[in-house]
């Protein structure tokens, strides 16, 4: 029985079941990929001069600590927007403190063989 009076609309409760049962195990073929995706991304990010990032293990953002490099927040930005085309996902401001200032996030669910070839190259 569907709840149409206090709960998500009906059409959003079948597309939920229909998910759950998954006869046709793309939700296993979509972890797989967004997996995939991660773990290139953690590695190719991990291999430019500067970066530090560790794997995600649940979360949808990698976050990549930029300290090292020495450059300012906003100029390390800059150089990836205007270069390649690829900035970091906008983060909360209370997700930034001190400790937290020369980090970035990205969402490794829109990363795309396009974006692994911008960050391979921001490597070299």
């Amino acid at each position: 029985m569907l709840n149409t009076f206090t709960c998500a609309a009906e059409f959003i409760q079948v597309a939920a079941i229909e998910a759950l049962r998954d006869a046709t195990n793309s939700v296993d073929a979509m972890v797989a990929e967004y997996r995939l995706r991660r773990d290139l991304f953690v590695q190719s990010l991990s291999k430019i001069p500067g970066f530090r990032c560790h794997s995600p293990e649940g979360a949808f953002y990698a976050w990549v600590n930029i300290e090292d490099t020495g450059l300012p927040r906003r100029k390390c930005k800059n150089f990836f927007l205007k270069k390649w085309a690829l900035p970091p996902s906008p983060a909360p401001p209370s997700a930034f403190t001190a400790k937290t200032i020369s980090v970035f996030r990205w969402s490794v669910l829109a990363v795309c063989s396009k974006t692994l070839s911008t960050v391979s190259a921001a490597s070299r």
